[in-house]
């Protein structure tokens, strides 16, 4: 059975294929690597930043959306 994340995975990858033939192979790749390593960053540092988001929002579910 596909998973969801799967299906949004390769999704996202054809797309990414089909602009670079646009734009151009290694400004995509870069691009690429951006998104990953900003991903990355928000999924390491935003269990630290939450706390901050206390004052505005009660929740911590809220809060660790919103630091993401």
């Amino acid at each position: 059975m596909v998973h969801w994340f799967d299906i949004f995975a390769v999704t996202f990858l054809l797309i990414s294929a089909v602009w670079s033939c646009y734009r151009g192979f290694v400004r995509e790749i870069f691009s690429l690597v951006s998104l990953i390593a900003g991903y990355v960053t928000a999924s390491m540092f935003s269990g630290a930043i939450a706390p901050y988001f206390k004052i505005i929002v009660d929740q911590k579910h809220y809060q660790e959306m919103a630091s993401f």
